[in-house]
């Protein structure tokens, strides 16, 4: 596979006349399945190009930016050398060229979903651990050295941790519950109580608030999951979503105003735009099609998810929130395209 791929002018490409071209182009990093394995690959957001930043025969995912937009960190079992790969990750550097790799941490424990603190000062990654593979959170400065732990507990739902944006807390959910580490001294404080497992936590741009989703009910015995937020200390609860169907997947809006999420079931998920001060949504989505991953830009007025019709192929588009337009960004058939990150701005 070459290592770029330039698209054709006969591609399946839409573009809503709303949409310019503007002179500086955004990198956007994701993983997908091409050529039989999964690799880490940057487009930019007009799709000039598509780079594959892996390109070999082992799994390459969970694809992260450094706060100044100039590396990634990832995960992979290209280094491991037993019969059963699966399990056996190491985090990875590499710059945005997919050169440069380096190793941060070994094989020896499965460790997945890097992230770097928004300061740049460290890396928060998951590992299970142990005889017992416990799940443990832990931090390491981005050369791999410093390496401690934060917090340790049976099991992981998400098997990821959140930064705050002022890099003094991780948030992680374990055993249904959602904790806030601080990393001064590694207290604990849990934020949620109660039944129905409470996952997927997002900070406010100004870490005030917490969005969350929470297994609110169950009909005929199918969980229905709606979306809450909180304030910092797990006070303030509220209930922002009551569809009839699961709300999963929020993402606060630069302002932090509103929040972008997925309401759908296992056939069909639309995505909607929905103020803090209002009950009522917005669709931005109308494909009756299931969406996955999606991701706003870092000036928020822009949404990216992959849409998969009835076919094995991935379709990428971008959402301008403010009028709706929708793009569609590739037709190269990737499988199972996920992990959408935007390069993070100046």
């Amino acid at each position: 596979m070459p290592q770029i791929i330039v698209l054709a002018l006969a591609m399946l490409f839409w573009v809503s006349p709303a949409w310019g071209y503007e002179s500086a182009l955004t990198q956007i990093v994701f993983q997908a399945y091409d050529d039989g394995d999964a690799d880490i690959y940057v487009m930019d957001d007009q799709v000039i190009s598509v780079r594959n930043l892996t390109q070999n025969t082992f799994t390459d995912v969970n694809p992260a930016w450094s706060p100044d937009g100039q590396q990634i960190v990832f995960i992979s079992n290209r280094d491991d050398t037993e019969e059963d790969i699966y399990f056996d990750y190491a985090i990875y550097t590499m710059d945005i060229e997919g050169q440069n790799v380096q190793q941060l941490v070994d094989n020896v424990n499965y460790e997945v979903a890097p992230s770097w603190s928004p300061d740049g000062a460290f890396i928060a990654y998951v590992a299970s651990e142990g005889d017992d593979l416990r799940c443990v959170l832990n931090i390491m400065k981005p050369d791999g050295r410093e390496r401690r732990a934060l917090f340790s507990t049976e099991s992981c739902r998400s098997f990821a941790a959140h930064w705050s944006p002022d890099s003094t807390r991780l948030l992680l959910e374990s055993d249904g519950q959602i904790y806030s580490v601080r990393l001064a001294d590694a207290s604990v404080l849990q934020l949620t109580l109660g039944e129905g497992i409470h996952y997927a936590p997002v900070w406010s741009p100004d870490g005030s608030k917490i969005a969350y989703v929470v297994e609110a009910d169950r009909v005929d015995n199918v969980p229905r999951y709606q979306i809450f937020i909180m304030n910092a200390d797990g006070n303030g609860v509220r209930q922002v979503t009551s569809a009839a169907l699961s709300s999963v997947g929020p993402r606060f809006t630069a302002d932090g105003a509103a929040l972008v999420y997925g309401a759908g079931d296992e056939q069909q998920t639309e995505l909607y735009l929905q103020s803090l001060d209002e009950s009522q949504p917005t669709p931005l989505t109308r494909t009756l099609f299931q969406k996955f991953s999606w991701a706003l830009s870092p000036d928020g007025t822009r949404l990216i998810y992959v849409e998969i019709p009835e076919t094995d192929v991935d379709f990428v588009y971008i959402v301008d929130l403010s009028t709706g337009a929708a793009r569609q960004l590739m037709g190269h058939a990737f499988r199972d395209a996920a992990r959408f990150a935007w390069q993070p701005s100046d």
